[in-house]
């Protein structure tokens, strides 16, 4: 059985199957075939066969197909509506399609989609400017995961503790 990680930090090509043309090499050293990429068509009609075929079962799924969202409310394809207590599990508190959102959304994505904190950027130094002078923060830290937050929590406390003589947090 072929098992395909996806990750933001791999080209879109590594996502989808190899099949019969051109090969060539990535930076990450990985082998893939070239072919002519088709989007796939969206087709809510058998979405759960096309899941139970192609997504690993890690984790149950609710019988609903999810059409659209406004605000708080989800809209399954068979047109019940249901208020999301999920949230995206917290991705998406702001609801969804609120209109200035997308408008900022939009906005941002005309400019430049993600810079890496490698770079100096604009918008981010301005945030971290207003964060620091509206909070108790003397600096910030921006982060890209839950994993990495959560490691920086934990030096911080290892460093507040250390700085008040326990040395073994």
């Amino acid at each position: 059985m072929k098992f395909i990680a996806f990750s933001a930090c791999l080209t879109l090509a590594t996502a989808f199957s190899p099949g019969n043309g051109q090969r060539f090499s990535s930076e990450l050293s990985a082998t893939v075939a070239k072919s002519s990429l088709v989007p796939p068509v969206i087709d809510s009609t058998n979405t759960q066969s096309i899941y139970d075929s192609n997504v690993q079962t890690t984790y149950g799924r609710y019988p609903l197909t999810i059409a659209s969202g406004k605000g708080c409310k989800l809209f399954t394809t068979d047109g019940k509506e249901y208020l999301d207590f999920v949230s995206g599990i917290a991705t998406c508190a702001l609801g969804h399609a609120h209109p200035k959102l997308t408008e900022a959304i939009a906005n941002q994505m005309k400019s430049v989609h993600h810079v890496s904190n490698l770079y100096f950027i604009p918008a981010q130094a301005q945030l971290a400017k207003w964060l620091c002078d509206n909070s108790c923060a003397e600096k910030v830290f921006f982060c890209n995961s839950g994993a990495e937050s959560n490691e920086a929590a934990i030096k911080c406390a290892r460093k507040h503790a250390n700085g008040r003589g326990i040395t073994k947090p």
